[in-house]
């Protein structure tokens, strides 16, 4: 069956943006359920780290559910990929599906939200995610536990959100063991530090652990942390990222001078793991989209290694014409939205 490509892509919940051009095809294949009788019986291959999704595909029990709405940043998107990068550490990608969470209903947030929230307000929200065998049997629970650390006038410290999240996790894990089909499952819980509503980067992942008990008595941290590529800190961390950035902006806006770069680095461990970089390229028809496409992929895999996955977004009046990606799989993949 033949599929005509659509100007608008939808993206199942926790697409993954590396791969827009294999969910491009999804979004065909639901666009046109009437002609197809059965889903696929596996996921498709996503790059690089993240999972295969287990199909056929079911929502959330909770999906979008945010009770205690804030001021911060929500980073829907960081806390659902985030939280799958932490789901690599217990599970092999290869071997293993993802699912959105079919048992933290929003009744049991409620509840555990009223525990922890008390006497204050730290959590905003609650993210579950399913580990799936090929087979579809539960493997086991991943729980993205989302701290505003900014609810009094003194923001939160990382210690503190780690004394909170001691406290507050037997209450989590009862919710989900009062279900008689987890009493013995794995279940992994990890805490999400937001930022404030102007600042330029996401929140991230600082505590992990996981548990086949009823209780954690001690969390894992983790070391993660965004910089903005122009920002002076990133220079004195990563010198070489700064300069190589430095470059590529200004051999872009010589070139093409109505485009404007701006992007951000994600580090695992200090070591550079991610680039997000943003083109807002101004009124552009297609064929400057793709000279710029070439442009920036012919800069980028000069300047940086592909063991960095690198994702660029060209825009144009806040609507995307292209996403590009560079992996260790591919030296470049355009995929046009125009």
């Amino acid at each position: 069956m033949k599929y005509k490509p659509k100007k608008t892509i939808f993206l199942i919940p926790l697409a993954i943006v590396t791969a827009i051009a294999v969910f491009s095809l999804i979004s065909s294949l639901i666009n046109n359920n009437s002609d197809v009788d059965t889903p696929p019986e596996i996921a498709y291959s996503l790059s690089g780290e993240y999972f295969n999704i287990a199909t056929p595909f079911k929502r959330g029990v909770a999906e979008n559910y945010i009770p205690v709405p804030t001021n911060n940043r929500v980073d829907i998107n960081e806390t659902e990929l985030g939280l799958m990068r932490i789901a690599t550490k217990y599970y092999d990608v290869n071997n293993y599906l993802s699912q959105p969470g079919q048992y933290l209903t929003t009744n049991k947030i409620d509840n555990i939200i009223e525990v922890a929230n008390e006497d204050n307000s730290y959590i905003s929200y609650i993210i579950e995610q399913n580990y799936l065998t090929k087979n579809n049997r539960l493997a086991g629970i991943v729980i993205g536990v989302v701290i505003n650390p900014f609810f009094s006038d003194t923001p939160l410290t990382n210690d503190q959100i780690n004394e909170f999240m001691i406290e507050i996790n037997p209450v989590i894990i009862e919710q989900l063991r009062s279900n008689d089909d987890l009493k013995n499952t794995r279940i992994v819980i990890a805490a999400f530090r937001m930022e404030p509503r102007t600042s330029l980067t996401p929140g991230t992942f600082i505590l992990e652990q996981q548990t086949t008990s009823d209780a954690i008595t001690r969390f894992v941290r983790i070391n993660q942390a965004f910089y903005v590529l122009t920002d002076p800190n990133l220079r004195r961390i990563d010198e070489r990222t700064s300069k190589s950035f430095a470059n590529i902006r200004t051999e872009l806006e010589t070139t093409f001078p109505n485009a404007v770069i701006t992007g951000i680095g994600n580090y695992h461990d200090d070591n550079l793991r991610e680039l997000r970089i943003d083109v807002n390229a101004g009124f552009i028809r297609p064929h400057e989209v793709l000279a710029i496409s070439n442009h920036l992929i012919t800069s980028f895999n000069r300047y940086f290694t592909r063991d960095i996955n690198m994702i660029i977004n060209i825009n144009s009046d806040n609507r995307t014409l292209a996403i590009i990606n560079i992996n260790r799989d591919t030296r470049g993949n355009i995929n046009l939205l125009i």
